[in-house]
């Protein structure tokens, strides 16, 4: 007995599986495009090696965002290279992170402000650290004492919401 094949139900079934997938990944893209997203900067007086974009961000060891963007102050800034601002800011590394955990993005920006505003009053901070083994960084917000560690005073007014920086356990080792 000799089946014979139908093509166009066989070329049917091929176009509405292939527009199902379409569908379905468009579907998932748009989703992506449409997390909210809330960007956050630090500022470092130290070297920041091992960091790069795309580095995760941890809060109190959750990972809660990536880093988008490491520059340096004055260079974002746009500051006089004759100006004391600059002279006194020029070796601060300036780092910019998305905080993508949808829990606290979905959070309006006034209450984010808010939050933040009590975070760093409780002594919420961000360090620099390393994973042992491979060397690589990450940022960690943390709670440390906020009169050892007081928020770095700025001569500008952030681009994002700001966190101040602590010095990273490896430093405080060597200093």
């Amino acid at each position: 007995m000799e089946l014979k094949t139908n093509y166009f139900k066989l070329g049917l079934f091929i176009i509405s599986a292939a527009a199902v997938i379409v569908i379905m990944l468009v579907g998932l893209g748009v989703g992506m495009f449409d997390a909210k997203k809330i960007y956050v900067e630090t500022y470092f007086d130290e070297s920041v090696q091992g960091l790069s974009s795309g580095s995760t961000v941890h809060y109190r060891g959750f990972p809660i965002g990536k880093v988008d963007r490491i520059s340096f102050v004055t260079y974002d800034y746009g500051f006089d290279k004759d100006s004391e601002v600059f002279k006194t800011y020029r070796k601060y590394v300036r780092v910019i992170f998305v905080i993508e955990d949808t829990r606290i993005a979905d959070q309006k920006i006034e209450v984010m402000e808010n939050m933040l505003g009590s975070l760093i009053a409780q002594g919420g901070r961000i360090r620099l650290t390393q994973q042992p083994l491979t060397g690589i960084s990450y940022l960690d917000i943390d709670f440390l004492d906020p009169k050892m560690y007081p928020p770095m005073k700025i001569a500008w007014d952030s681009e994002y919401l700001y966190i101040p920086s602590a010095p990273s356990v490896l430093s405080t080792f060597t200093h």
